[in-house]
């Protein structure tokens, strides 16, 4: 079967994409009952009627990959700039627009300085001497294999790996806004008092770092790994004065989602091996962040998405898909860092 823009196949398909993406159900369905697996099986057979053997594909797949990239420039900064939104202004811009942040000069305690991050793994710390910077971008992105076979037999939907890919990307970012955070625990302008690196966990060290933020904005906000959450246990100053319902979440789950009043945000977290050994953020670090008035990150989303593929000599077809999103950390003075060196870092 062909596929066509601007009938109402292709809209179709366009619209079961982004749905699965978002991991939302159609508001118009109107047969009761319908769940995400529903919409995502629906995908599949779609995607197949266009894929169904050789020739349908090498006809179809341009569009369906045209699809795919344009429902990752949708749903991806949907899926993180919720996340990002209490301590980083994240700009979606063109491709090849430049990236320009404002900085307000003569309110800081200490010269800025800027701490770019690449995915090379290098990361530079300088002095910011004009009112205006540039967040540099760069690629990230996967890639996975599809065989050809089974994807006619039905035994793989490209829908699936769509899936993982975009998991992949907004794992990466993540990632990335973490090895910028972790970094500026160096910065020569963090004062002493912005960070705390030791062994095990201290809810006095925690409470001076809350107050800290909290000073430069309405309140404070704690992200942390689940490591770093589960090392914090019951804060013993108040266990008497927690709720059942909170006793019994933290009975649950292993997990506190407060401390004295100020509330923990869970930073995504998974694996990036098949033995479950590496993960995409080092669990020793948790931030502090102030509420309301300031946002001492920068991120960037630039372009579309890419993708694209190569066939491979067992018939296979790698598909890869990439887009460029680059982070800095402004300022120092006004959030905290908290390293608990007793939890292992998985990584490395």
């Amino acid at each position: 079967m062909k596929l066509k823009q601007g009938t109402t196949e292709y809209q179709t398909l366009k619209d079961l994409m982004l749905y699965s993406a978002k991991n939302e159900v159609p508001t118009n369905y109107t047969v009761e009952g319908v769940v995400l697996e529903d919409v995502n099986k629906t995908l599949a057979a779609e995607i197949a009627k266009y894929t169904s053997d050789y020739y349908d594909l090498q006809d179809n797949k341009n569009l369906i990959y045209r699809l795919i990239g344009e429902t990752f420039d949708i749903a991806v900064p949907k899926r993180v700039l919720p996340y990002f939104e209490n301590f980083a202004t994240t700009k979606v811009v063109k491709a090849n627009d430049r990236k320009y942040f404002k900085i307000i000069k003569g309110k800081l305690r200490a010269k800025q300085f800027v701490t770019a991050v690449g995915l090379s793994g290098r990361y530079e710390t300088f002095r910011l001497d004009t009112d205006e910077f540039e967040v540099k971008t760069t690629a990230i992105g996967g890639a996975c294999r599809v065989n050809f076979e089974r994807w006619a037999n039905g035994d793989e939907s490209l829908s699936d790996y769509t899936e993982v890919l975009m998991d992949g990307i907004i794992d990466r970012m993540h990632g990335e806004v973490q090895k910028a955070l972790q970094t500026a625990i160096k910065a020569t302008n963090r004062p002493s008092a912005n960070k705390i690196s030791g062994t095990g966990f201290s809810a006095d060290n925690m409470l001076k770092l809350c107050n800290v933020a909290k000073s430069y904005g309405d309140s404070a906000v704690i992200y942390a790994t689940p490591e770093f959450i589960a090392a914090m246990g019951l804060d013993e100053v108040v266990k008497d004065v927690y709720s059942q319902k909170q006793v019994d979440d933290y009975v649950a789950t292993g997990k506190i989602k407060s401390f004295r009043g100020f509330p923990i945000v869970e930073i995504p977290q998974s694996f990036i091996d098949e033995n479950n050994e590496v993960t995409v953020v080092n669990p020793q670090f948790a931030y502090i962040f102030p509420i309301g008035k300031t946002k001492p990150v920068a991120s960037v989303i630039e372009g579309k998405t890419i993708v694209k593929e190569f066939q491979g000599h067992d018939s296979s077809t790698e598909v890869e898909a990439y887009l460029r999103f680059g982070v800095s950390v402004l300022t120092n003075h006004d959030w905290c860092i908290y390293q608990n060196t007793t939890i292992t870092d998985t990584s490395k």
